[in-house]
């Protein structure tokens, strides 16, 4: 299919991938804003709590999404090169390194908590009650690896129905069990944000339970028995380990910056810290369509590489960046005209909604810069096999500009919260421009699996 011909059935095809993606996101997002609600009610302490421990398991998820994406890329690949051998042995391989990170995160977690969340605050009460909610919520780093390699694979087959489902049920279950366990309704203990804990931990048991149960009944060719039962290649574990160690190194980078920004913005009080908890489940709802975008772009790209169409992969992803602009626009207009109206559904201080509404106007500013270099990053570089450029700025930008820029702003300056916030823009800018230069000098597209 000649995609550069007809951007109609580019686009048909890229949302066909994306839409499945977009709604298992639209209702992770409806759900968290739900359970962030829930979670008001008990005290803004909890909110802090949650978002601390939400964080670390954010790094986790970064650290995990470098092997996913690594996951990706090659059976994308493999897939676009009719290679199903090499896709269940990339599966198998990823999956055995994701379970062993998680296994590592669980005993750092389980074991250095007390330290680890003195990082981000020294109020007690926040401290005791993220104690309580990261002592239960850990189980997910032994569960969220399988599902996360598995997921991946299938979505990179074009599968992204079954994630979907998978997902889809297990955020409504976690919603039902947040509802009966934090506030015990219908008889159940009134646990609050050890409810919320248990609730996240038994959504992930189904997901991964529903996901496995799915696939093996589908004609994706990932049944659980054949992965395990494909042998592994010595060539192979060690193109995963080459492309996916830049992608965790990146991200990891990059997170790292990221928790940086969340310890200061706690540090400098909980209105704050609060404010900007909401901000981020808001701005996560608005990503829902830039998430389906690079994930589609990403298998696409990927495919068309594996099949040696490399035009149809420069193709792909300049339209993908004009749909980006032009969808980034539009939700920043959204969002200015219809954040008062988000924010009465939170139980909030004046002080906090001040806070909150500051910094969602510069949100709505910034959204499209933000979107534009995701999808550069997460969809296109990354689906092109470009794992050690992303790599390479990332080691660059977070400690030369990233925590630079938000200690001088908040600690020196002492600006105000949506001033500092505004400031950040100034690492998205430098990004994207660099970025942007790598696409259009074509050498982010790598071809993977021509030796196989």
């Amino acid at each position: 299919m000649h995609i550069t011909q007809n951007k109609n059935k580019f686009i048909k095809l890229l949302f066909a991938i994306a839409l499945p993606v977009m709604i298992q996101h639209f209702i992770s997002s409806t759900l968290n804003f739900a359970d962030n609600i829930m979670v008001t009610s008990i005290h803004e302490e909890a909110v802090v709590a949650t978002g601390i421990s939400n964080q670390l398991f954010y790094i986790f998820m970064v650290v995990i999404g470098g092997l996913s994406s690594a996951t990706t890329i090659l059976v994308s690949q493999f897939y676009g090169k009719k290679d199903n051998d090499n896709i269940l042995r990339t599966v198998k391989t990823s999956m055995y390194s994701a379970v062993t990170l998680g296994i590592l995160f669980y005993f750092i977690i389980s074991n250095l908590k007390l330290p680890i969340i003195h990082l981000f605050t020294d109020d007690n009460l926040v401290i005791s009650e993220t104690i309580k909610y990261l002592s239960i919520m850990s189980a997910s780093f032994l569960l969220v690896p399988i599902t996360s390699v598995l997921a991946s694979a299938a979505r990179a087959k074009t599968n992204t129905k079954t994630p979907t489902i998978a997902s889809v049920i297990a955020l409504l279950t976690n919603t039902m069990l947040n509802y009966l366990l934090i506030f015990g309704n219908y008889g159940f203990p009134k646990l609050e944000i050890e409810g919320a804990a248990i609730a996240t931990v038994m959504a992930r048991i189904i997901e991964l339970l529903i996901l496995i149960i799915l696939l093996n009944k589908s004609s994706s060719g990932l049944h659980v028995f054949n992965i395990f039962k494909s042998k592994a290649s010595s060539l192979l574990i060690n193109k995963i380990l080459k492309l996916g160690s830049p992608l965790i190194v990146a991200n990891g980078v990059w997170v790292i910056g990221s928790t940086y920004h969340i310890a200061v913005y706690t540090k400098l009080g909980t209105e704050t810290a609060t404010a900007i908890h909401i901000t981020n489940t808001i701005q996560n709802m608005l990503m829902i369509i830039f998430i389906g975008l690079g994930v589609a772009s990403s298998v696409l790209i990927g495919r068309s590489i594996g099949a040696n169409k490399n035009s149809e992969a420069i193709s792909i992803s300049s339209n993908t960046i004009t749909l980006t602009i032009f969808s980034g626009l539009i939700l920043g207009i959204l969002l200015l005209m219809s954040y008062p109206i988000i924010l009465n559904a939170y139980n909030i201080n004046i002080l906090t909604r001040k806070y909150t509404e500051q910094i969602l106007i510069v949100t709505s500013i910034l959204i499209t810069l933000r979107m534009f270099n995701h999808i550069l990053f997460s969809g296109i570089i990354t689906g092109g096999g470009d794992a050690k450029f992303s790599m390479i700025l990332n080691l660059i930008m977070t400690p030369l500009v990233s925590i630079p820029t938000i200690y001088i702003a908040a600690f020196i300056f002492k600006l105000p919260i949506h001033l500092i916030v505004a400031l950040t823009s100034i690492e998205e800018i430098i990004k994207a421009y660099i970025a942007y230069s790598r696409f259009k000098s074509n050498k982010w597209i790598h071809n993977l699996v021509h030796e196989h």
